[in-house]
């Protein structure tokens, strides 16, 4: 695999495992490598790279069962992981859970060595029936008497080069069963809701808020309606965390800053993006936005934009960094 420049200040590399844009904080002396291996259902990688804004795409999905979570676990160093539902410094031994129809981006400070574990959605919910509940939740050191993450993924690390030549392909099964049964007995002792109809219909509404996020006929009602329950039922589920009319705001907002700030679509016009966002009024799309960011539309896009030019050097002498 390679990666290749695509401006005066990124790379981009695509393997079976992940697309992503890479922006080196120190383009002459940026390195990085990765290995990939498959096991079974599972697909494996090892990535190293030093200080960066790495930027992973999401995969889309024209059928359900091709969906696909990763369990990202550092095996050395830290990075902040920045995504939909937020943003969480991770720190050696530290590993989460992410949707990968959802892109997110790594902010690497110095170096950081990434233990990938890529498993179809379909595979995943045998040992975890809602993943939904536990994406992003940044698993750190477990309770007294609960396995660590270092001793769930060590053993496949430690014999990462047979995995690599496939020397283990008949013990795929075995090993896979053994690795995501030990990480749902992890997230089981941590979180013992998981298998409740509440958890289920929280994730259901969630799901159908992004997938009609851009309807400016979502609501409450709406949601309710789709899932055959009562409004007033669908508000309690969410009464111990986030009121779900503001979760829906929330969404709106950060996918409109999400638009404002990619280059692509600087030439879009800021009430274009409103509607698409599921705002039918560009002023009440203006007032609300302010309010949660401190900052105009324009004012946040004109920032953002200056902000990614100024990252660029002055001259473009650029290597593709060394991708082992």
């Amino acid at each position: 695999m390679q990666a290749h420049p695509q401006s005066n200040h990124r790379y981009k590399l695509d393997n079976e495992v992940f697309s992503v844009e890479i922006e080196p904080a120190d383009q002459k002396h940026y390195r990085a490598s990765h290995e990939i291996a498959v096991l079974g259902a599972l697909t494996l990688a090892r990535v190293s790279t030093n200080s960066a804004v790495i930027s992973r795409k999401n995969e889309d999905y024209a059928e359900l069962g091709h969906k696909r979570f990763s369990f990202l676990y550092i095996e050395d160093g830290d990075m902040v992981l920045s995504h939909r539902l937020g943003t969480g410094l991770m720190k050696t031994g530290d590993f989460t859970l992410m949707d990968n129809s959802h892109q997110r981006k790594m902010f690497v400070y110095e170096r950081v060595v990434l233990f990938i574990v890529s498993v179809p959605y379909e595979a995943l919910q045998r040992y975890l029936p809602v993943p939904e509940v536990v994406e992003a939740q940044i698993m750190t050191t477990p309770q007294p008497g609960q396995e660590s993450a270092q001793v769930i993924f060590s053993p496949l690390l430690n014999m990462w080069d047979q995995l690599r030549q496939g020397s283990l392909r008949e013990f795929a099964p075995a090993i896979s069963e053994r690795l995501l049964t030990s990480l749902a007995k992890l997230y089981s002792s941590q979180f013992p809701g998981l298998g409740t109809t509440a958890v289920r219909r929280v994730v259901e509404a969630k799901q159908i808020i992004e997938a009609q996020l851009s309807s400016p006929d979502l609501s409450v009602e709406s949601i309710a309606a789709s899932m055959r329950v009562s409004s007033r039922y669908l508000r309690a589920l969410f009464r111990d965390s986030e009121k779900l009319s503001h979760y829906i705001l929330r969404r709106r907002l950060e996918e409109s800053a999400n638009l404002l700030q990619n280059a692509a679509q600087q030439f879009t016009s800021i009430t274009t993006i409103a509607f698409r966002c599921g705002f039918n009024s560009a002023a009440h799309f203006s007032r609300v936005f302010h309010k949660h960011f401190g900052v105009t539309p324009s004012g946040f896009r004109r920032r953002q934009l200056l902000a990614a030019e100024s990252a660029a050097p002055a001259t473009p002498t650029l290597r593709a960094p060394p991708v082992e």
